[in-house]
């Protein structure tokens, strides 16, 4: 449910409900796209695929590097969680909603602070853990959160709870170097099945 590409609305569903992007924010599926579901009363599906997405396009939002844009996903978070509270759903699907907020707005944006420019954001990894110790103290306590992920998948997140520097230090010791390699392995095996289909042809 993640992607607004893969679905078509009905204009009047969109305005009985009030449901719009946020304006000059990128990440806008990260607050559109959960609202929808709730208010969504009817849901099809097309097997036959209709769409092409290029993944490897660099106009891509989540490509691109050393963009401030990529923080505007602290902001279309709160929003969605904020229109959940707004609109009296929020005490319904708490735990819910605040597992969808804990990964959109804490992990993943830790991920892209890290992965996503040259030089790790230590002043966002500071706001993001700031933020959640003022709004989400016990956030591991969350039903979802416990059961869907892992201390070992999550270390660079417990890591940073406690000093966003010790997430860097981990993150360019442990992970960035494993994924240079696999980049370079990816390459030479790209370039040794093409010698390999010249050399069949």
């Amino acid at each position: 449910f993640r992607s607004v590409w893969t679905k078509i609305y009905k204009r009047s569903f969109l305005q009985e409900n009030r449901l719009f992007f946020p304006e000059h924010l990128f990440y806008e599926e990260n607050e559109f796209m959960p609202i929808t579901m709730v208010h969504a009363t009817k849901l099809g599906k097309v097997s036959k695929p209709l769409y092409f997405y290029f993944a490897g396009s660099t106009l891509s939002t989540t490509k691109k590097r050393n963009s401030r844009h990529h923080m505007d996903r602290l902001q279309t978070s709160i929003n969605m969680r904020e229109h959940f509270i707004e609109r009296k759903v929020y005490d319904i699907f708490r735990d819910e909603i605040d597992f969808r907020f804990i990964q959109l707005y804490y992990r993943t944006t830790i991920s892209m602070c890290l992965n996503k420019f040259d030089k790790p954001q230590i002043d966002y990894l500071f706001e993001l853990r700031d933020y959640m110790r003022q709004n989400f103290k016990d956030y591991r306590s969350n039903p979802y959160y416990k059961k869907s992920i892992s201390l070992k998948a999550d270390l660079v997140t417990v890591l940073n709870d406690v000093n966003p520097y010790l997430a860097v230090v981990y993150h360019a010791i442990m992970i960035k170097p494993q994924k240079i390699l696999l980049r370079f392995y990816r390459k030479y095996l790209k370039k040794s099945n093409k010698k390999t289909d010249a050399h069949e042809s």
